[in-house]
């Protein structure tokens, strides 16, 4: 693993993962121009060294304790907490605020609007 790659000129991730770079930390495309599928597909080094890359990090994976306890039987449970129920409320609270607020805003204007069209004293009204 290693997050180097696009730091600078002289990373480069074709080269890293032929040399058996597993993954990348925050990688992304700046300045790396065969870095898509179209190219990538007619390297066959590449798909070698990706398929090689990939074997090894599913290997390590499978064989580590992130598999402890997984097997053929086992399913996921959702608990509704307490914690995720006012999470949750206080999501859908600030939404209804940040509506309201929204609202106030929008009709304060149209009254500023109109008073403005209507002149000075039908405001003083």
């Amino acid at each position: 693993v290693t997050d180097f790659p696009s730091v600078s000129p002289h990373a480069a991730p074709k080269e890293s993962v032929l040399a058996g770079t597993n993954a990348f930390c925050g990688f992304g495309n700046q300045g790396v121009k065969y870095w898509d599928a179209d190219t990538l597909s007619k390297d066959r080094d590449m798909l070698l060294a990706i398929k090689q890359d990939m074997h090894q990090a599913l290997w390590a994976i499978a064989n580590s304790n992130a598999m402890n306890g997984v097997n053929s039987s086992t399913h996921t449970v959702n608990v509704m907490t307490w914690w995720r129920a006012a999470y949750i409320a206080a999501i859908g609270a600030s939404g209804l605020l940040t509506l309201a607020g929204l609202a106030g805003y929008t009709v304060v204007r149209i009254r500023s609007v109109h008073s403005m069209a209507n002149g000075p004293v039908a405001a003083s009204k």
